[in-house]
C-alpha cells in the first residue's frame, strides 16, 4: 500500500514540476512540423514518465526492441524460427 502512495506522490510532484518548468516530452521528441497532442495530454504523459522512473521505462524500450528483432528475424528466415 505504501508503494502506491509514494508512486502517486512521485507522479503528482513530477506532473507539477514538468508544468512549472514547461517540459513536454512529446513535443521534445516529435519531429518538427508534427501534430502535437494537447498540452494537458503531453504534460500528463511527461509526468507519468518522470514519476514512474527509469527502470520501468527502460524495460518497456527493451521489450519493444526485442519484439522488433524477433519480427526482423522472422522476415529474414521466411517465417521460420
Amino acid at each position: 500500500m505504501n508503494k502506491i502512495i509514494f508512486w502517486g506522490i512521485a507522479v503528482g510532484l513530477s506532473f507539477l514540476l514538468a508544468g512549472v518548468l514547461n517540459v513536454l516530452l512529446i513535443r521534445a521528441i516529435a519531429p518538427s512540423g508534427a501534430d502535437y497532442p494537447s498540452a494537458w495530454a503531453d504534460l500528463l504523459i511527461t509526468g507519468l514518465v518522470i514519476g514512474v522512473g527509469a527502470k520501468p521505462l527502460h524495460d518497456l524500450v527493451a521489450q519493444i526492441e526485442k519484439s522488433k528483432e524477433s519480427k526482423k528475424d522472422l522476415v529474414e528466415t521466411g517465417g521460420q524460427r
